[in-house]
């Protein structure tokens, strides 16, 4: 009897938890869509619910100083070199892997910030939201922004205290391949998130053999999502800037960085977005696809 009590009790505390977390994340997200103030993080740390990974290229960064009770995600593992292709998205079993080894499950509520002004915090975004998660939010101004707050700081590192247990439930239409994009041509809006020196073939880019751009493609450089603060614009500002032709947006950059910050906002816009991993470094690479040059 005492043991089916005991079971019975762990039970409901599980249920408790899990419907905790349910509500945090239902308090930011309704407001923000997946973008959280670092005034609101603040509020939300005492929830032993809520989960901060710190995304970064190498451990230094994060041990020089992060947000306090954050995790360690290294961006290399997440975003790899395939075919001598840089920065591809792993593979959903090796993602699955990498985030329930940081403690991640279906039901946590994910918070992410990192290096690279963002753009590594967007691509681990990318990568969980190709696993089917919802449950995440991106620290808008990242940890400059935790800082201007008076947020507590830490260079000790923080191990979960369990691995977690995922079931991933991948949305393939996150991602195209250069053929997927190319029969999308004219039919789907195409965003091109490098500098406009890259966009017009000016400034190449490091790998870039036919320097240019996807024809049809739109040039919005990614820091036009900023603020001079490095904050996101608002939402209403953005949804005047993104184009809609047809039913899709499809965003790439040289890599899949810079079009990872655009496909973070794209989907705050509740916008049907993917983006092409392999990028521009992937398509100049191949002669039988065309590339245009000029502004």
């Amino acid at each position: 009897m005492y043991a089916f009590v005991r079971r019975l009790s762990t039970l409901f505390l599980l249920l408790s938890v899990l419907g905790l977390t349910s509500d945090v994340y239902a308090q930011t997200s309704n407001e923000s869509g997946f973008s959280i103030s670092a005034s609101e993080l603040i509020d939300l740390m005492p929830n032993s619910d809520v989960v901060v990974l710190h995304v970064a290229r190498d451990s230094s960064d994060y041990r020089t100083g992060h947000i306090e009770g954050a995790r360690f995600l290294s961006l290399n593992h997440i975003a790899v070199t395939r075919d001598a292709q840089q920065r591809m998205l792993s593979d959903w079993k090796a993602l699955q892997d990498i985030f329930e080894s940081v403690g991640i499950s279906n039901d946590t509520y994910v918070v992410l910030y990192g290096e690279m002004n963002g753009l590594a915090a967007t691509r681990a975004f990318l990568a969980l939201d190709y696993m089917g998660h919802g449950k995440m939010s991106v620290l808008d101004g990242g940890f400059a922004a935790w800082q201007a707050e008076d947020g507590a700081i830490s260079t000790e590192a923080t191990s979960p205290i369990m691995s977690g247990r995922y079931r991933v439930k991948v949305h393939p239409q996150r991602i195209v391949t250069a053929n997927q994009l190319e029969s999308s041509i004219g039919e789907v809006a195409i965003i091109d998130a490098r500098s406009i020196g890259e966009y017009s073939g000016e400034k190449p880019g490091n790998g870039i053999t036919r320097p240019g751009h996807i024809p049809g493609a739109i040039s919005m450089d990614w820091q036009m999502n900023l603020t001079d603060d490095g904050l996101m614009r608002p939402v209403s500002d953005l949804s005047k800037d993104y184009p809609v032709i047809g039913e899709r947006v499809i965003v790439y950059c040289r890599t899949g960085m810079k079009a990872s910050y655009a496909y973070f906002v794209a989907r705050n816009l509740g916008l049907n977005v993917a983006l092409y991993d392999g990028s521009f470094s992937d398509w100049s690479n191949n002669t039988s696809f065309p590339v245009e040059t000029g502004r």
